[in-house]
């Protein structure tokens, strides 16, 4: 089986039933042609992602999340001296801190190729020697960024307020339905 480590953003697709890039990536992740290693901070990422981006609630982000850590994935071991390569890393091609783990744990274990989506660690991998792979093709691309127009708020205030308002329903209903009110369906600054 080949090594091959696997991105946050692969995982997260996979576990969206409705999106776009779902069934390939949990396609290319249950094909059991690949040995996937990931970072410890893999899972958390998971968790932020689905609730911050994708609004599910915080029990359900934090099922999946945990079910990451009784899957087949293997996780890197990462060490002082791991981190610190990948903090300078992180300067360096100014990725994100897993990302730049990641690239890590493949240099560091040999692990041949990096599966994800993200452009830039898509980049940082081949530049690093470590073969690149994306399995979401241009169809699939414009699926998604109609999926996601139609789906997710704009970025910028209204995906802030979306945010906000899912913790206040977490916390308090009852000023979440106000903070929706005063909002104006989470269009804008309560006034």
């Amino acid at each position: 089986m080949l090594r091959k480590a696997l991105d946050t953003n692969i995982i997260v697709y996979s576990l969206l039933e409705d999106h776009p890039a779902s069934q390939v990536c949990d396609a290319l992740i249950r094909s059991g042609r690949y040995d996937f290693h990931t970072t410890p901070l893999t899972p958390f990422e998971v968790y932020f992602a689905l609730r911050r981006a994708y609004s599910i609630p915080k029990e359900e982000a934090s099922e999946k999340a945990l079910s990451l850590f009784d899957s087949p994935l293997t996780f890197a071991e990462i060490g002082t001296e791991d981190a610190r390569t990948a903090l300078k890393r992180c300067v360096a091609h100014d990725l994100d801190a897993n990302d730049s783990l990641l690239i890590q744990a493949c240099l560091r274990s040999n692990i041949p190729s990096l599966t994800t989506d993200d452009k830039r660690l898509l980049k940082a991998s081949e530049e690093n020697g470590i073969l690149p792979q994306t399995p979401i093709e241009e169809e699939h691309r414009k699926k998604m960024r109609q999926w996601e127009a139609d789906n997710l708020p704009p970025s910028g205030l209204p995906r802030l307020l979306r945010s906000i308002h899912s913790w206040l329903e977490d916390t308090n209903t009852e000023i979440a339905r106000e903070f929706l009110d005063a909002t104006k369906g989470l269009r804008g600054l309560p006034l």
